[in-house]
C-alpha cells in the first residue's frame, strides 16, 4: 500500500500545484491550505462561550473524544487514536510527558490562549514523529497594549482570578499573565445514590487548584523579522475521588476504594521563537524549547490521606530544537531539521508492596523535513490538482512520511477533497525502558481521508470518511510482558457537519462515529482491539446561537452514545449513553466591560465514564471581565 501511495504521489507531484499561505505552527512548519483538515478555535469563541478548560473548547470538534483516565486526567482521542500518539504544542514547545507520551488536556489554563488549532488526519506528517493521531497547537496571546482583569465564581464555591498586561514600545514588546483557578469540588447530580465513600452535596475528594504564570518578551522589527522569549509555569493541585461502583471499575487500580491526589504537579516551559527574512526569496526560522514536568502522586485508602499508601515522583524533560529554511528557486521549497531529546526520572515508594525504583532513560532522534511545492496549478476539465508534500525521517531510512492532497470542484459550490499519506509514531520512553531487547520499532500508519462539502450564502454541509491503517501498533499481551510491535489495526469512521445562518441565529450540528478492527493474525498477543474502549458508539453535537447588539446566547445539546470498556479481566463493560444540555450567555455593558453566565448540565443528568467516576451535576459560573486598551 505504501509503494502504491509513493507512485501516485510521485506522478501527481509533477502536475500538482499549491496556492497557500505559510504559518509557523511550532516545531515544524506546515501549510495552512484548504485541504488540511484543520479546525481553529479563536480567542473570541473562547470568550463568547465562556469555556473554562481546553477540553470544553475541543468538545464540539468532530473526531475528538475525551475520557477520564485512571488518575483523573482528561484523556484525548482523535479519530480513535489515543493521547500518547497525539502531539500537543504550546507556543511551539511539545508538552507531552516523556515517559508515557500522554497529556492531560484539563491542566492548561485557557484565559491567556489566543487560539487553538486542531490538525486531524494527515497533517502530522509535516510535524515530525509522535503525531499519528493529530496535533493540538495552542498559541498564547501576543502583546497588544492592554490590561485585562477577570473575576468569576461558581455554584461549588470555586473562584477564578485572571489578570494580564501587555505593552509594545517601538520594536520592544512585553506581556505577562496570572491565573488562579480554585474549586472545592464539583456538585453531585441530584439523582446520584451515594455509596459508602460518598455523602453530602460535593463529590468526595474532588478539589483542585490551577495556578499559571506566563511572561513573553522580545523584539519585533516587522512582520517578517522578530525574536520572542517566553516562560510559562503551570502548577496544579488535584484530588481524585474513589470509584463509585467496584464492579464497573478497573480492579487493578481499585482493589480497595482508593483516593488519589497530586499534591505537587508543575510544568515549566522556556521557549524561543525567531524569524529572519534573509532576502526577498529566502526566510529562516528557528524554535527552541525546554520543558520540565515535575509530578508527585499520593494514594490512600481514606479521603483525608491519614495513611498514605503510595507516593510517586516523576521528573520528565523535553528539549526541542527546530530550524527551517524556505524560499523560491524554480520551485517553492522548505527544508527543516527537528531535534528532540527526552529524559525521565522516576522515584517510587510503594509502601503497600515494599517496592522502590529509580530509573533514568533517554532517547534521541532527528527528523529531516523536505517539502516541494509547484508554483502553478493545473486545471483539467475543471478538476484542480493542488498540493503535494514529502517528509523523510532519519530514524529509519527505509521508511518515508508523505502526504498527497487533491481537490476537485465539479460544481461552483461543491468541493471534493482527497488526502492520502503515511505517518510515523516513535515509542514512548516507558516502552523503550521495558524492552528485553532493542527490537521495538516505530509505529506506522497509512491514511485516506475523503471529504465532500457544499456551501451557500447561508448554509454549509461537510461529510468526511477516513480510513487509518496502523502497522506495528505497540502494545502488550496483557500479562506484564515487555512491549511489542504486535498489532495491525484499522480505524475508520465518518464525520458530518451542518452549519446554518439565518438573521441573528446560527445553528451548528455535528454527527460522528468511529470503529476499529484488529488486522493482526489470530492468536497474536494484543488481538483484542475489535471495539474502541473509551470511544462512544456515536456522538452528536448541536449548538444554537443568537447574537444581537451586545448580547450573545447559546444552547448546546450534546448526545453521547454508549461507551465500551474492559476491566482487568478483559470483561467488557458497557456504559449507557447520555445527553447534556448547556446554556451560555455573554453581555457587553461596554466595549471594554462584559458580564457572563454559563449553566452546565442544565437537566442535572447523571452519567458515568468508562471507569465508573460519576460526573458533575448541574452547575453554573458567573463573572465579569474588564479590559483597558
Amino acid at each position: 500500500m505504501r509503494k502504491v501511495f509513493l507512485i501516485i504521489v510521485s506522478v501527481f507531484c509533477i502536475a500538482a500545484g499549491i496556492n497557500s499561505e505559510t504559518y509557523d505552527l511550532g516545531t515544524i512548519l506546515i501549510h495552512d491550505t484548504a485541504w488540511h483538515n484543520a479546525e481553529v478555535i479563536t480567542k473570541q469563541e473562547i470568550r463568547e462561550n465562556n469555556f473554562q478548560t481546553v477540553q470544553e473548547a475541543l468538545e464540539a470538534i468532530p473526531g475528538i473524544y475525551f475520557s477520564i483516565g485512571s488518575k483523573g486526567e482528561a484523556s484525548i482521542y482523535i479519530r480513535g487514536i489515543d493521547r500518547s500518539r497525539i502531539k500537543v504544542l504550546i507556543d511551539g514547545a511539545p508538552v507531552n510527558d516523556s515517559y508515557y507520551g500522554t497529556i492531560d488536556m484539563d491542566q492548561f489554563p485557557i484565559d491567556n490562549i489566543a487560539k487553538i488549532e486542531v490538525f486531524r488526519g494527515l497533517n502530522a506528517s509535516t510535524f515530525g514523529g509522535n503525531a499519528m493521531g493529530g496535533v493540538i497547537k495552542i498559541t498564547t496571546d501576543r502583546p497588544k497594549n492592554k490590561l485585562t482583569f477577570l473575576l468569576q465564581g461558581d455554584r461549588s464555591g470555586g473562584s477564578k482570578i485572571y489578570s494580564s498586561f501587555s505593552l509594545k514600545r517601538k520594536i520592544f514588546f512585553l506581556s505577562g499573565s496570572l491565573t488562579d483557578y480554585y474549586s472545592p469540588g464539583f456538585i453531585l447530580p441530584g439523582s446520584f445514590q451515594p455509596t459508602s465513600n460518598e455523602g453530602g452535596l460535593y463529590r468526595e475528594n474532588s478539589a483542585f487548584e490551577k495556578i499559571n504564570y506566563l511572561v513573553k518578551s522580545g523584539l519585533e522589527f516587522n512582520d517578517n523579522n522578530y525574536i520572542c522569549f517566553s516562560y510559562n509555569v503551570i502548577s496544579n493541585y488535584k484530588e481524585l475521588p474513589a470509584h463509585t461502583d467496584a464492579e464497573r471499575s478497573y480492579t487493578k487500580f481499585f482493589r480497595d476504594p482508593r483516593y488519589w491526589r497530586f499534591p505537587e504537579w508543575q510544568q515549566n516551559t522556556l521557549s524561543l521563537n525567531a524569524q529572519a527574512l534573509i532576502n526577498d526569496k529566502v526566510k529562516f526560522r528557528i524554535s527552541a524549547s525546554y520543558n520540565d514536568i515535575y509530578n508527585g502522586l499520593e494514594m490512600s485508602l481514606d479521603p483525608d490521606f491519614q495513611d498514605i499508601g503510595e507516593y510517586d515522583v516523576f521528573d520528565d524533560t523535553v528539549f526541542n530544537l527546530s530550524t527551517s529554511l524556505e524560499g523560491l528557486y524554480f520551485l517553492k521549497y522548505k527544508v527543516g531539521v527537528n531535534f528532540e531529546q527526552r529524559t525521565h526520572m522516576k522515584e517510587e515508594n510503594a509502601y503497600f508492596y515494599n517496592e522502590y525504583e529509580v530509573s533514568e532513560i533517554s532517547s534521541e532522534y532527528s527528523d529531516l523535513l523536505i517539502e516541494l511545492e509547484k508554483a502553478f496549478s493545473l486545471f483539467i476539465l475543471n478538476f484542480q490538482l493542488s498540493g503535494s508534500s514529502f517528509a523523510c525521517d532519519l530514524y529509519d531510512m527505509n521508511r518515508f512520511n508523505y502526504t498527497f492532497m487533491a481537490e476537485a470542484s465539479p460544481l461552483e459550490r461543491l468541493r471534493v477533497q482527497l488526502q492520502m499519506g503515511n505517518k510515523i509514531n516513535f515509542p514512548a520512553l516507558n516502552q523503550l525502558n521495558e524492552l528485553a531487547n532493542d527490537t521495538l520499532e516505530p509505529e506506522f500508519s497509512d491514511q485516506i481521508d475523503l471529504s465532500i462539502s457544499y456551501s451557500t450564502s447561508f448554509a454549509e454541509l461537510t461529510v468526511a470518511y477516513f480510513i487509518n491503517r496502523v502497522e506495528g501498533l505497540i502494545n502488550r499481551d496483557g500479562k506484564g510482558e515487555p512491549y511489542y510491535n504486535i498489532n495491525d489495526s484499522t480505524f475508520s469512521g465518518f464525520e458530518g457537519s451542518v452549519g446554518v445562518k439565518f438573521w441573528k441565529l446560527k445553528l451548528t450540528s455535528n454527527i460522528e462515529s468511529v470503529k476499529a478492527v484488529n488486522d493482526s493474525q489470530e492468536g497474536t498477543p494484543g488481538d483484542y482491539i475489535y471495539e474502541l474502549p473509551a470511544i462512544p458508539a456515536y456522538k452528536v453535537f448541536n449548538k444554537l446561537s443568537f447574537g444581537i447588539d451586545r448580547l450573545i446566547l447559546s444552547l448546546e445539546i450534546n448526545t453521547t452514545g454508549q461507551v465500551y470498556e474492559y476491566d482487568s479481566d478483559d470483561e467488557r463493560i458497557t456504559n449507557p449513553g447520555y445527553t447534556l444540555v448547556n446554556l451560555n450567555s455573554s453581555y457587553k455593558l461596554r466595549n471594554d466591560f462584559r458580564a457572563f453566565l454559563r449553566f452546565n448540565n442544565l437537566l442535572d443528568a447523571e452519567y458515568y465514564n468508562e471507569i465508573g467516576f460519576v460526573q458533575a451535576g448541574r452547575g453554573f459560573i458567573f463573572g465579569m471581565e474588564y479590559t483597558i486598551n
